[in-house]
């Protein structure tokens, strides 16, 4: 409030003049003075460019490599951008021409699934349009200005493991977020970066909206609009319950609950002691273009945009050998590598939980029984029971899709039937859980899904 007094914090510039100290969104600065140069002539200069990097959704972006070029250096300036999205170029001069871009080419898997080639086939077919330029853009996954079957041929082989990136794009995609598409139906080309022009004032809204090559769901930084249902069981069907060394195995795959979907993906993880063979057609048309088996993975998608029935059919049949005698028990379970899942015909998401149609594993010391939990999704509580041939020790334990032990429990059960509660004080918030059960010679996995 002093005009003879020095107003520049760090006594560079003297008295009458003002430090110029940028403040973004989240800051906190206390105790600044400030003050003013009293003068017909302002020079400008110290600038600055800053804006927010969020999806269409309005998910702030993960951290991204901003690029700053002038009109003599298209590398004059990089920034990382914050998590809450928000980035920065300060200390530019007045005058001068900037140009703006952001560059992401990591986690190309990242928010993608069969889902999302469901929702690009209906949008080829004219079943489903997709609603929005930014989906479009998504859904262009070979870069070609146009959406076709070799956009779902591509995306396929990155949800199979067969490519790790986009041969001809780039995991994300960056817009301007003023940018006007001359036909929102189809939005190529599009522009990928701002030019601020001869530049004589600060740019704080210089923003882009991210686009997740791939992901039409909208789901890579979180899920969005999506209902889901209660879980339906993929039955992998065991004729008998142990095996002879170089016996082939056949094993029917059911789906229960069986009504119309429009997509599956399927993960299993597959003992070292089984040979996997191939897969064999059932009610569904599946191919070798619909999984991939790798290092003791074998990875599923399959899809018909019109939709397929599943009741009560065998919709294809795996085959095996085995390496050496073997009890089937646990040797095929669910793998982490894919959310094990299938897709109503509103798309909605119904989670899928693997489990064996041979409900009595003979072991040496008598007959084990485990169910699915009841109910399986919950909201309060959900129950395991099982039988036991003898008196022994239970672990249970519980793990969240990242590995991290969420909680333990473990307990001498009797002989016959016991019971076992997991409640929603246990898990601490909703979402996906991994339940490992394990006795001396029995161990199981299972899902469970806790609601809001």
């Amino acid at each position: 409030g002093n005009a003879e007094t020095d107003s520049d914090i760090t006594g560079t510039y003297g008295p009458y003049t003002t430090y110029k100290i940028t403040v973004m969104n989240g800051d906190t600065i206390n105790n600044i003075d400030g003050g003013y140069k009293d003068s017909s002539i302002v020079s400008i200069g110290h600038l600055t460019i800053a804006g927010l990097i969020i999806t269409e959704t309005t998910k702030a972006m993960l951290p991204s490599r901003v690029n700053l070029a002038t009109a003599n250096n298209s590398k004059y300036k990089t920034e990382w951008s914050h998590y809450s999205g928000n980035y920065a170029f300060s200390d530019l001069t007045a005058g001068q021409d900037y140009r703006i871009s952001v560059e992401n080419n990591e986690s190309p898997l990242q928010g993608v699934s069969t889902r999302d080639i469901v929702l690009i086939q209906k949008h080829i077919l004219g079943i489903k349009y997709l609603d929005s330029p930014y989906k479009i853009i998504a859904a262009d996954v070979n870069n070609s200005q146009s959406i076709t079957a070799s956009d779902l041929v591509e995306l396929r082989k990155l949800i199979l493991g067969v490519i790790e990136t986009f041969p001809k794009n780039k995991s994300w995609r960056f817009v301007p977020k003023n940018y006007v598409f001359k036909n929102p139906t189809y939005p190529f080309p599009f522009e990928e970066n701002i030019l601020h022009s001869k530049m004589e004032n600060n740019k704080m809204n210089t923003d882009f909206y991210a686009v997740k090559i791939g992901d039409v769901s909208g789901n890579a930084l979180g899920l969005v609009n999506t209902t889901t249902r209660s879980t339906k069981n993929v039955q992998l069907i065991f004729e008998k319950a142990s095996y002879k060394k170089n016996e082939e195995i056949s094993v029917p795959i059911r789906i229960s609950e069986g009504d119309m979907l429009s997509g599956i993906q399927i993960a299993l993880q597959l003992s070292d002691e089984l040979e996997f063979v191939t897969i064999e057609k059932g009610s569904l048309n599946i191919n070798q273009e619909n999984y991939r088996f790798n290092r003791g993975q074998l990875l599923i998608s399959y899809n018909e945009a019109r939709g397929f029935d599943v009741g009560k059919k065998d919709i294809f049949t795996l085959r095996f050998k085995a390496k050496m005698d073997l009890n089937i028990d646990n040797k095929i379970r669910s793998s982490n590598l894919l959310e094990n899942e299938a897709y109503d015909l509103t798309d909605q998401v119904v989670p899928l939980e693997v489990i064996s149609s041979v409900e009595n594993i003979k072991t040496t010391s008598g007959v084990y029984k485990f169910y699915p939990a009841k109910p399986n999704p919950f909201k309060q509580e959900t129950m395991i029971e099982f039988e036991l041939p003898n008196e022994e020790a239970i672990i249970f334990t519980v793990y969240n899709p990242e590995g991290k032990l969420v909680w333990s429990k473990e307990k001498i059960y009797i002989a016959g039937n016991n019971q076992m509660i997991i409640s929603k004080e246990d898990l601490g918030h909703s979402g996906l859980y991994y339940l490992h059960i394990q006795s001396k010679e029995f161990c199981k996995t299972q899902r469970i899904l806790m609601l809001n």
